[in-house]
């Protein structure tokens, strides 16, 4: 995880950097900070630079990031980021994630509010509880509605009922994305 700024606009920064860190070892993920200022995250160079260099240096085959459809400047302003250092990672060095999603961001629970259309799903009923658990590591932040687990299983059971609605017979908990960015489908289709 490359988590641009700590959060310092919302609360107390170093109460989200143990938060943080607590959540990437339940995940089972590596955490890196950017040392952004929060609020102040802005499309720009230093962005860019920033985000192509963890995407040259660890190539993941898929990489996810916050929609375009957040009402927060600093969600938007890395989304578009995101697209620029893909651009440039695949310019210099030939390499581009295989698959690039983006997700809602915990405040945009009623997703057609803000455009949001998820239109990938992943089933994560078996990792359901530890998502939970990671999420529950954000003390900080408990007292906001986007932390209700109630809330996040429904949201969780919705798309779940999405998935049904496309493939009979599927139930348990679903995670929504956009897609962003398919390479293998251009890539096979390069010989057409």
């Amino acid at each position: 995880f490359f988590i641009l700024s700590k959060g310092e606009c919302g609360g107390s920064p170093s109460a989200r950097e143990r938060e943080s860190i607590l959540a990437a070892k339940i995940l089972g993920v590596n955490l890196e900070f950017g040392g952004f200022k929060d609020t102040r995250i802005s499309h720009g160079r230093e962005l860019i630079d920033a985000i192509a260099e963890r995407l040259l240096a660890q190539t993941p085959s898929l990489l996810f990031v916050p929609t375009d459809k957040s009402a927060h400047q600093d969600h938007k302003s890395t989304y578009f980021s995101c697209l620029t250092a893909l651009s440039l990672c695949s310019s210099r060095k030939r390499y581009i994630p295989q698959l690039s999603l983006a997700y809602p961001t915990p405040i945009m629970s009623f997703e057609s509010v803000h455009g949001f259309r998820p239109n990938v799903y992943e089933e994560i009923t078996e990792v359901f509880e530890i998502k939970l658990k990671a999420m529950r590591a954000f003390k900080s932040e408990k007292q906001k509605a986007f932390m209700n687990s109630r809330l996040i299983k429904n949201v969780a059971r919705q798309r779940a009922r999405e998935v049904a609605h496309r493939e009979f017979n599927s139930y348990g908990f679903y995670e929504g994305f956009e897609l962003v960015m398919a390479v293998n489908s251009i890539r096979e289709n390069r010989d057409l």
